[in-house]
Formats: C-alpha cells, sequence, structure tokens
C-alpha cells in the first residue's frame, strides 16, 4: 500500500517535471519574410545571414528556444503580403522581421498590422513604411535624412551647384529617395537640372545618359540597386560623361566595384554606419564582424549583414525587457527601445508616441492648460511621431484651452489616429485657435488627423468659442 502510494506520487511527479520542461521548451517563434529569390535577393541572403548569426549569440530568452520561421516574399509585393500572412495566421509568430526593399516592407507592414503582430524592418527606408502603423519599426534611417545628407554633401562638401536625378519610376524607394534629394538641394540653393527616370529592368541606359551629358549638371543623384547602379556608371563613362555619380544605401553591396570595375572610380554612396573594414571599430561591430567572418569565411559581409542582425536583437531585448513572448507586450517594449548598443551604434526606437492612455475628463494623451485656470497655453506645438489609441471625456489625444486670446495648434508631420472621447475624438480646443496641419519638411504626406471617434460632438476635431 505504501509502497504504491509511493510509486504512484513519483510518477506523477515526473509526469508534472516533464509536463513542465515541456512548456518552458516551447520554442518562440519569429517570422522572416526576405527576398531569397529576383531582384532583391542578394540583399536579402545577406539580411537573412545576419538575423541567423544572431540566433547563434542569443538561441534562446526567456528560457523558451527561438525558432526563426523564414519564408522568401520572391522580391515581389504580393508575395511579401502573403508571407506575412502565412507568418501570422498559419505559423502563429509572435514578432516579424522584414525586409530588404521598401515596396515589399509596405505590402507586408499593412498585413502585419492589421493582425496587431509587430515587426522590424530591416534597410526599408521609405518612411511610409511604418507610417501611421502602431506595430511596425525599424533598425534603419529614413529616406528623408539619407536624401538630406545626400544633397547636403554634394552641396556643403563638394562644393556642387547643379545636380540632376537618374531614377526607377517603378520603385517607390527609389521615387520617394530621389524626392527628398531634390527638395533638399533646391533648398539649399543648388539647381536640378533633371529629372529623368527609367523601368525595373532596363539594361540600356544611353537615352538618358545622353540627355543628362547634354545638361551638363555636375553631379547625378541614381538611387539604383548594386546591379543596375553598375551598369549606369559603366555606361556613363563609355559615353564620356564627366558628372559625378551619387548613389544610396542599396548601392551598398560588395559586388557593385566589382561588377562596375572602374566605372566605380569616384562613385559616391549614402549608407549606415558599418564597413567590414572601417577602422576604429566599436567593439560590438567588431564582434559582429569576427562572429561573421568565423561563420561565413568564404563571404564578405556589408551593413545588411549587421541590419539583419540587428533586427533579432532588437526583437530578443524587447522580450526580454516586457518579460514576455506576447506581440502585445513585445510591441510595446520595442517602442520604448533607448540606448541599445548594437554593431551599428547606439540605437533608440525615436517616433515620440503617446498611445494607450486614458483620462476621466481631459485630454488622453496631452493636457494644454492651467489646471487652476490661472494662465492658459496659447500656443501648441507638435513636430512628428503618432498620438493613437487614447481616450478622454474631451479630447481623446488632446485638450486644449488658450484663454480669452486666439491660440494656435500646430502639428508638423506625424499623425493622430485611433483615439476615442464624447466631444472631439482626437482634439478638443476649448477656445478660439488657429490649426495648422502640415507634412514634415522633405516629406510627401504628415500632419494627419484620422480615424478617431466621438460619442457626440466632431470625431476629430471640436473647436470651441
Amino acid at each position: 500500500m505504501k509502497l504504491g502510494k509511493f510509486v504512484g506520487l513519483a510518477l506523477m511527479a515526473l509526469t508534472l517535471g516533464l509536463a513542465g520542461q515541456s512548456l518552458a521548451a516551447e520554442p518562440i517563434k519569429i517570422g522572416v519574410y526576405l527576398p531569397l529569390t529576383g531582384q532583391n535577393a542578394f540583399g536579402g541572403q545577406l539580411e537573412l545571414e545576419g538575423v541567423q548569426l544572431a540566433l547563434k549569440d542569443m538561441p534562446e530568452v526567456l528560457g523558451r528556444p527561438i525558432e526563426l520561421v523564414v519564408v522568401d516574399n520572391k522580391s515581389d509585393k504580393v508575395e511579401a503580403a502573403n508571407a506575412v500572412k502565412r507568418l501570422v495566421e498559419r505559423d502563429k509568430v509572435v514578432a516579424l522581421i522584414g525586409t530588404y526593399g521598401s515596396s515589399l516592407a509596405m505590402a507586408g507592414a499593412e498585413v502585419a498590422e492589421k493582425a496587431k503582430v509587430p515587426g522590424v524592418g530591416t534597410s526599408c527606408t521609405s518612411p511610409l513604411v511604418t507610417q501611421g502603423k502602431k506595430y511596425y519599426f525599424r533598425a534603419c534611417f529614413i529616406d528623408p535624412y539619407q536624401g538630406a545628407a545626400a544633397a547636403t554633401y554634394a552641396y556643403e562638401n563638394l562644393g556642387l551647384r547643379k545636380a540632376a536625378v537618374l531614377m526607377d519610376m517603378t520603385n517607390d524607394y527609389a521615387v520617394g529617395l530621389s524626392s527628398f534629394f531634390t527638395r533638399s538641394f533646391k533648398k539649399l540653393g543648388g539647381e536640378v537640372v533633371a529629372n529623368l527616370k527609367y523601368s525595373s529592368g532596363d539594361q540600356d541606359f544611353t537615352a538618358q545618359l545622353t540627355e543628362l551629358i547634354a545638361k551638363k549638371p555636375e553631379i547625378v543623384f541614381m538611387p539604383a540597386y548594386f546591379a543596375e547602379g553598375a551598369i549606369i556608371m559603366k555606361q556613363a563613362r563609355e559615353l564620356g560623361a564627366t558628372f559625378r555619380l551619387m548613389g544610396a544605401d542599396a548601392m551598398d553591396n560588395p559586388d557593385t566595384v566589382k561588377l562596375a570595375g572602374k566605372a566605380a572610380e569616384g562613385f559616391l554612396h549614402t549608407t549606415f554606419p558599418y564597413d567590414a573594414k572601417m577602422p576604429n571599430m566599436s567593439a560590438e561591430a567588431k564582434k559582429f564582424t569576427e562572429a561573421w567572418n568565423k561563420a561565413y569565411p568564404e563571404k564578405e559581409t556589408n551593413v545588411n549583414g549587421a541590419l539583419g542582425y540587428n533586427c533579432l536583437f532588437l526583437i530578443v531585448d524587447a522580450i526580454k525587457r516586457g518579460n514576455s513572448a506576447d506581440p502585445a507586450a513585445i510591441t510595446k517594449a520595442l517602442a520604448e527601445t533607448k540606448n541599445l548598443v548594437t554593431p551599428l551604434g547606439t540605437l533608440t526606437i525615436n517616433g515620440g508616441s503617446f498611445h494607450d492612455n486614458t483620462a476621466t475628463t481631459n485630454g488622453g494623451a496631452i493636457v494644454a492648460c492651467n489646471a487652476t485656470g490661472g494662465n492658459h497655453i496659447t500656443t501648441l506645438t507638435i513636430t512628428g511621431g503618432e498620438i493613437y489609441n487614447n481616450t478622454a471625456v474631451n479630447g481623446g489625444a488632446v485638450y486644449m484651452s488658450t484663454g480669452t486670446g486666439l491660440g494656435t495648434f500646430t502639428m508638423t508631420g506625424g499623425e493622430i489616429y485611433e483615439n476615442t472621447a464624447d466631444n472631439g475624438g482626437a482634439l478638443y480646443i476649448a477656445t478660439k485657435a488657429k490649426v495648422t496641419l502640415s507634412a514634415a519638411e522633405g516629406a510627401d504626406v504628415g500632419g494627419i488627423i484620422r480615424d478617431n471617434v466621438a460619442s457626440q460632438l466632431a470625431s476629430n476635431l471640436y473647436l470651441g468659442g
């Protein structure tokens, strides 16, 4: 009898122990959708290898193994959207990494946003990838910054005053970045003498280059992918062009110089703060480079490998800080990322967002007035960022009282969306005010108030007085 009880208890303890072990060992699935075939395959493969290298360094978190679920988006927008749909619905991933190619990331991010699964973009620099998104982030800079940097370097550092643009009109990345470069160069005082176009897959650029030579620019900005960029360089020199050529981050590829040969002499491009051969590396960059060379001794890396590495690093860090592998918790922790030391430098997610707040009376996120009624705020300026999913009686996002005078509310860039109130779903301005909404410098869209709800008055803006 006693022996039977002992054996039964021992078996029960063993069963519970195994069940606990099984639960603890349940993998945390992270989806990766990158272009492993098609036009963008080289960049996608480098980024995947960076993610896989990060997995070797951080194979588990919260005592659970990390499992990567990889899907090829085939360098196609529809395939990118389908890849994310499969990852979130069938594979039940808790976070996403991807993708090389802004057009592909824009398609994937829409699906992720609806599914409320967080994603981190690798090298997708178009601001449209994350605009209006609560669940999508990125490990890279954006094109307004990159375009302005390229224009400033050409104008200020090189002293050039006449520029031209040659862009792929079928590529969202190229179109957006060309626009940002053009605006910045003109604002500095430069002249853009031509804006010429081609289509993805073109091999002959003779007509465009001949016209550019006739326009006599000092520099031509061409935000191309590396393969077509190398062809443009070679054909330009064969035609006798003497202008400088400048590209962007998509030209940062070990094969660019190999393909272009001597025609690459003098070529410039913007990129991220990493190169496998750069001097004075940080300790983190050196560690990454050494790990890459050990894992892939026959393959030279570039910044895409480091960006892939950083994306998994960001997600793992968020899971640790949030102490949870729940998508909502990961999203919140990603949005709060600050001063994370990585191979690409110190990284902060800086959307500047206000979200998920509740006020019992006025202003779910921001109250701009004196609580005692003594003094009032006459000017409120919001630059960039996002204000969403806040709740109040008056002004789901912002409540402002300007006193007896005319107030000013200015919003430059950013978005206010999906807030809820009885009156003024987004904004409740209790007195007279001038309201100005505008895009940020160098951006086509921004300063947007949308999709807010009021149960009584004014879904978006209530203006008193």
